[in-house]
């Protein structure tokens, strides 16, 4: 199981106990990670405390990534400016979903019976999240109030009754990516990556343009807008079988991969022959040729590129979007 915690509170990183008390929750709910990360937000208050919609808005997206315990901290400072009720010293909005959501505050060496109260009060919460999710009857106050350490209860707790849907959609989930990685072992099937992964797409594939494309009407690849000499990662294990210089697409390169013929255009300078791995740098963006700014255009067929056999009807028969492969 991983867990996150989600804090408001800048100074939590450079907490010299951090590591301890992340290894205490570690241990007592026998997971394998625990993260924390800053978070720059202000939680909407009703009531005196955090409101449920706002807190699954902030935190569902990381149950989504894969996070199976997710958690909102923040200082006790911060919870009095907010008008939180600090008696509390955190709370479970019962969602009625599946997965939960709860919130604590403390700083680094807030005490709570005797105790660090960062450590017990995030296993308290979490306790709460336990047994709305199992439908058993709630004994976190009575466990809390005769024992000052709550890691004996979570220590108890049957992770088996946890999230049983969502495990089991984990469990089979895992079970896709192992048979897809065996798969790309066995017959060569391979995933593509984004050559560009921080920049934007500044015009879309099939975007329709008469005047640069008149035989089919349309853009016929995807354009990427970057820096000059933006590095050109290889979608895909292949082969730069061809490179050019001409008017209209500069500088440009061919990849030849198992399925695809990959064209490059406005390339800074000529690029190299050579054979590629996913991820290579096979050149580098530029100017040249029939361009108006700094950019990348990429264009994906299924057979070599010849323009001729392209009409407004059936250019995509023979070209491919690319934002349809690449992740």
């Amino acid at each position: 199981m991983k867990i996150i915690i989600l804090s408001t509170d800048k100074s939590i990183l450079k907490w010299k106990s951090l590591s301890k008390k992340l290894n205490f929750i570690k241990e007592a709910l026998s997971v394998w990670e625990v993260e924390i990360k800053n978070v720059e937000v202000i939680p909407v208050v009703e009531n005196n405390k955090v409101s449920s919609n706002w807190l699954s808005a902030l935190i569902n997206p990381y149950f989504n990534q894969g996070y199976d315990i997710v958690a909102l901290h923040m200082s006790d400072k911060q919870c009095l400016e907010w008008g939180i009720m600090p008696s509390l010293r955190g709370a479970n909005p019962n969602s009625g979903k599946e997965y939960g959501n709860f919130y604590f505050w403390a700083d680094e060496k807030t005490l709570r019976e005797g105790l660090n109260q960062f450590e017990q009060t995030f296993l308290h919460e979490f306790a709460h999240e336990y047994y709305q999710q199992t439908k058993r009857e709630d004994n976190t106050h009575w466990y809390h109030y005769h024992n000052p350490d709550i890691s004996g209860l979570v220590k108890s707790f049957d992770w088996t009754l946890y999230q049983p849907r969502r495990m089991n959609l984990k469990k089979q989930v895992t079970l896709m990516e192992r048979v897809k990685e065996l798969l790309i072992k066995l017959v060569g099937m391979q995933t593509f990556k984004n050559p560009f992964p921080n920049f934007p797409i500044s015009q879309k594939f099939g975007n329709r343009d008469t005047k640069l494309y008149p035989r089919t009407g349309h853009h016929i690849g995807t354009d990427w807008a970057t820096p000059k000499n933006t590095p050109i990662l290889s979608p895909v294990d292949g082969e730069v079988t061809m490179i050019g210089l001409d008017n209209t697409r500069g500088h440009w390169l061919e990849i030849t991969s198992s399925r695809y013929f990959w064209y490059f255009f406005h390339l800074n300078k000529r690029a190299e022959l050579k054979n590629c791995k996913q991820g290579d740098v096979i050149g580098y963006t530029g100017n040249t040729g029939l361009s108006t700014g700094n950019h990348c255009h990429l264009e994906i067929w299924n057979q070599r590129r010849d323009v001729s056999l392209l009409t407004k009807d059936n250019f995509r028969d023979y070209l491919i979007d690319p934002e349809t492969l690449i992740k």
